[in-house]
């Protein structure tokens, strides 16, 4: 499918830049790029509704503390009993 569209220029020089060293067009490139983030989760907000960026460590952090990545098992009040228990706190 052929369309035109107005890329910013930093991203259009990394397109290209990754279009020429996979020895690929850049619609490939973009339609490769775009496939990969529309399989991948939705990136954590913050407040202001801009996507939250991880620290040194690979963490993204909200309010001082490190955001949970989606998925797994929920934490219910009774896990946490339990471990306090556990560990005698």
């Amino acid at each position: 499918m052929r369309t035109t569209l107005d890329l910013e220029p930093d991203v259009f020089l990394q397109a290209r830049q990754i279009a020429q060293a996979e020895r690929t067009s850049m619609g490939k490139t973009i339609s490769r790029l775009l496939r990969e983030r529309f399989q991948s989760p939705p990136p954590a907000l913050g407040q202001d509704g801009q996507p939250l960026t991880a620290d040194a460590q690979g963490f993204v952090m909200r309010n001082g503390f490190a955001v949970l990545p989606p998925g797994g098992r929920k934490i219910t009040l009774e896990h946490v009993q339990r471990i306090m228990d556990e560990e005698g706190i």
